[in-house]
């Protein structure tokens, strides 16, 4: 019986590697190959099993309408929300979707459920956008279209306010906001600035046909505020986190802005004890009066929730929002509150949140900014506010390096000198041109 049993069993293992053998001739020989292909395999009838298991890339092209956002148009073309959230966080870091216009083109190709291979976003079809997977992230990029780059170096006294005096050096004003958003968070141009501040940097233009286009970023800048030196140096790490960093790697970003405001004069500064306009008695004004036109934009100072949103006696129309680290911020006076706003909102930074007024016991239009750490007010002109993350340690050296190369190139064309780049894709200024002298820099 066992011998049977062994004998039965040899020729079943005989029997299946006769079928295997047949089945491989069958496929090598069978009408699923092509004699007239020389060897290159084709199929008749039906996918082929690497076609049947090889995902498909789904492509999604659409455009930016009235009323609309990248985020519900896309949602609305059928993208996976949260392919699109993941999308979305990764593009503030080289353009604020705030701006976006109707008529701004995506194309975006990923594997289903949420899977990105690619993501580009054009504006006006000339500044493109571009989203990447790396690693287990995503990386964003900034190219621009049919552009000859160039490197031009700007400096300067101050005279008056820094926006006059680039003023009448003829700068466009878009390049003075630039130049104050680095230090926004350093520096009140509002308040701070002195006759004699010195300020030097390099910024990416792009010229098409020989006519200047537009700039990019400031790659590079220093500002001296009344002695006291301040450097901003753009920089990307292998991750894709872009931003900018002081001189020895710390982010220029912290918990609360300088300002609330762009720019505008300020009519009284941070005292125990102030003379009230109204009530024609002393006392204390635990903050900073920006003088402003009525209906000029208030921006939260900092990433927060909103606490208070209403009528505050005196104050007029009132905004209160708590922050980490224990900070406070009031706004008073408002003449109206950002559409939407509501108490316990989650605000970011720079997000408007009202408009200047004179709601309340005001002698003019202005906004009444003020500040709080841990229960008590302080001076919003005199506070240090944490930062946000420095450069990782791994990071570091790639940091020293570009600093390094920015400074230098710095030094060699300031004084409205330009230097010409092969490439029109913006950067972190790795591709500076090295120039051979020393750095004068601390």
């Amino acid at each position: 019986m066992r011998l049977l049993n062994r004998f039965h069993w040899g020729h079943f293992k005989i029997s299946i590697l006769l079928t295997l053998v047949g089945i491989f001739g069958y496929l090598l020989f069978s009408p699923f190959q092509n004699p007239n292909s020389n060897g290159s395999k084709t199929t008749n009838d039906g996918p082929s099993l690497e076609e049947i298991f090889k995902p498909t890339v789904q492509i999604i092209r659409g455009s930016i309408s009235q009323n609309s956002s990248l985020y519900s148009s896309m949602v609305g073309s059928g993208v996976p929300s949260d392919l699109v959230a993941k999308i979305t966080e990764a593009m503030p870091k080289i353009f604020n979707l705030g701006h976006s216009l109707p008529g701004d083109e995506y194309q975006l190709e990923y594997f289903p459920p949420d899977t990105l291979v690619s993501f580009e976003y054009k504006t006006n079809g000339r500044d493109k956008y571009l989203v990447r997977p790396k690693a287990d992230s995503l990386i964003a990029l900034k190219v621009y279209k049919d552009a000859k780059r160039f490197l031009r170096g700007v400096n300067g006294n101050v005279k008056g306010t820094l926006w006059d005096t680039m003023v009448k050096m003829g700068e466009d004003p878009a390049l003075i906001a630039k130049l104050a958003d680095i230090f926004a968070w350093d520096i009140d141009f509002l308040t701070e600035v002195r006759n004699g501040d010195e300020f030097d940097f390099v910024v990416e233009g792009f010229e098409e046909e020989g006519n200047m286009a537009f700039y990019g970023d400031i790659l590079v800048a220093r500002y001296s505020l009344q002695g006291t030196e301040h450097y901003g140096i753009l920089f990307q790490d292998p991750d894709g986190h872009r931003d900018y960093y002081d001189y020895y790697g710390k982010s220029l970003r912290k918990t609360l802005l300088k300002s609330p405001l762009n720019y505008r004069s300020v009519t009284s500064r941070f005292s125990r004890s102030r003379f009230h306009p109204i009530l024609k008695i002393r006392r204390p004004h635990y903050g900073v009066d920006y003088s402003a036109n009525v209906g000029t934009p208030v921006v939260a100072a900092g990433d927060g929730r909103v606490i208070f949103k209403g009528w505050d006696g005196g104050y007029g129309n009132t905004v209160a929002i708590s922050h980490p680290q224990e900070f406070q911020t009031f706004y008073g006076h408002l003449s109206r509150f950002a559409r939407g706003l509501v108490q316990g909102q989650w605000i970011e930074q720079g997000q408007v949140i009202g408009y200047v007024g004179s709601t309340g016991l005001s002698s003019g239009p202005h906004l009444d900014y003020r500040v709080k750490r841990s229960g008590n007010f302080i001076d919003p002109l005199g506070m240090k506010p944490p930062s946000e993350i420095p450069i990782p340690s791994k990071y570091m050296q790639d940091y020293i390096r570009v600093r390094d190369e920015a400074l230098l190139t710095m030094q060699s064309i300031t004084g409205d000198g330009k230097i010409y780049i092969s490439s029109a894709s913006s950067n972190n200024g790795r591709n500076l041109a090295s120039i051979d002298k020393k750095s004068t820099f601390p």
